[in-house]
């Protein structure tokens, strides 16, 4: 997409995921050790969660679904969508990672189902605080 090697991408991950916000206008996730975020505005998150058992066939599925999913609701609640965009991506990302902790700690250090993450997910959000964008139309 960028027109460079793995080793320039891995060499500056986040310049090269400003540089995909930019050329796409869109919110952009890089993968990997350290998921970057970044919005087409120039917002760059480094995330934090995550474990190498996320290195599964199918994983990266999970969280396309996650992040769209996210997106929709806050849609849906109102959030602007640009906005959205941003923390869906961001909360996705994380909810992702924090899946795969929790997985690790539960079943070792070896891969898991990419299937087995969003089972997860409930746990983990019950103690979120997420924010309010008015009324949900209906």
């Amino acid at each position: 997409l960028l027109g460079v090697s793995v080793a320039d991408v891995q060499a500056d991950r986040p310049a090269c995921a400003r540089a995909l916000a930019a050329r796409f206008e869109a919110v952009a996730v890089l993968k990997g050790a350290g998921t970057v975020v970044a919005a087409p505005d120039g917002r760059l998150a480094i995330n934090t969660s995550g474990h190498p058992v996320l290195a599964t066939a199918g994983t990266g599925d999970v969280l396309a679904g996650t992040i769209a999913a996210l997106l929709a609701g806050l849609l849906r609640a109102g959030c602007p969508p640009d906005e959205a965009a941003w923390q869906a991506a961001c909360a996705g990302v994380w909810l992702h990672g924090r899946a795969g902790e929790c997985l690790a700690r539960r079943q070792g250090p070896r891969g898991v189902p990419a299937g087995a993450l969003p089972g997860q997910y409930p746990g983990i959000m019950g103690s979120l605080s997420i924010p309010s964008y008015g009324k949900v139309r209906s």
